[in-house]
This record gives structure tokens, sequence and C-alpha cells, in this order.
């Protein structure tokens, strides 16, 4: 069985909750934390009431990544 060296990857689509929080390792900014929200597609359930939800995501990003969410 042949594995590959890759990871997992995940793209969400969502707003930003709170500001991003810089993570500092050794006094240098190494990450960023922050929460995204993330719409559900909405029901097409028989209720007329249809309402819209959301998921709470915390995620956290490292180097150049979290150098760029913080920047912009």
């Amino acid at each position: 069985m042949a594995y590959s060296n890759s990871i997992n990857q995940i793209t969400l689509l969502g707003r930003l909750i709170n500001d991003v929080t810089e993570v500092r390792v050794g006094g240098e900014v190494k990450g960023a934390k922050f929460v995204l929200a993330c719409d559900r597609p909405m029901s097409k359930g028989s209720d007329t009431s249809k309402t819209q939800s959301a998921d709470f995501v915390p995620c956290i990003a490292w180097g150049f990544v979290a150098k760029h969410i913080i920047e912009y």
C-alpha cells in the first residue's frame, strides 16, 4: 500500500468572529489564532420557517500563512 507524504487540506469560507490573536514563541510571532463563522446550507425540508445556521470553527495558522493573516 502506498502512502502519500501530504497532509489533509480543507478550505473554509466564512467571517471572522473576533480579532486575530498573535501566537508568540520565544518572543517571535509564529502563529495566528482566530474563529471563523461558516454558514450551513439552508435545509430544504417542508418547514416554512427556514432558519440559517452557522458553525464556529476555531483555527490556528502557522508560518507564512499566519504572517499573511495578521498583516491583512
